[in-house]
């Protein structure tokens, strides 16, 4: 055998043997998916979040707008209004990074007032992985419901 042969071979023996520096590869290997797992805690963590907030403004929006449809019986653009005045007023789109907001509400043959939201939250680490967006969706209703006083 040459002698380069003997030092290549000998240099991968040393190398195979030697374990110095496996920390390094093992920090390498483990980078990404630790970067997914924070990342995806984080990501879910401001989406639920900002679920909690799109559920109760879009609970405070039907409850306005059953308020307000008490007095006539009737669900029409005044009692709209104040149901989405109440729904803008309870959800900061900002706060959340939410875009593309919308709340949608009417009424039933039941008497009831019942609604829905969605809104659009822009991922801030998944976007790394091609996760760059969360769709948020939430249901709500309200009904007015009166104790007999006899």
């Amino acid at each position: 055998m040459t002698q380069r042969g003997e030092f290549q071979r000998g240099l991968f023996n040393r190398l195979i043997e030697d374990r110095g520096g496996n920390t390094l590869a093992i920090v390498a290997a483990s980078t990404l998916p630790m970067m997914a797992i924070i990342g995806s805690g984080v990501d879910i963590s401001r989406a639920y979040m900002a679920k909690t907030q799109l559920q109760s403004a879009c609970d405070a929006g039907v409850l306005a707008g059953r308020r307000a449809m008490s007095k006539t019986s009737e669900y029409g653009d005044s009692e709209q209004g104040k149901a989405n005045a109440m729904f803008d007023f309870n959800f900061d789109a900002d706060a959340v990074q939410a875009r593309d907001v919308t709340f949608e509400s009417d009424d039933n043959d039941d008497g009831q007032v019942v609604g829905s939201a969605t809104a659009t939250m822009p991922t801030a680490i998944m976007k790394i992985f091609g996760k760059t967006e969360i769709d948020l969706q939430v249901n709500c209703m309200a009904e007015l419901q009166l104790a007999y006083v006899d």
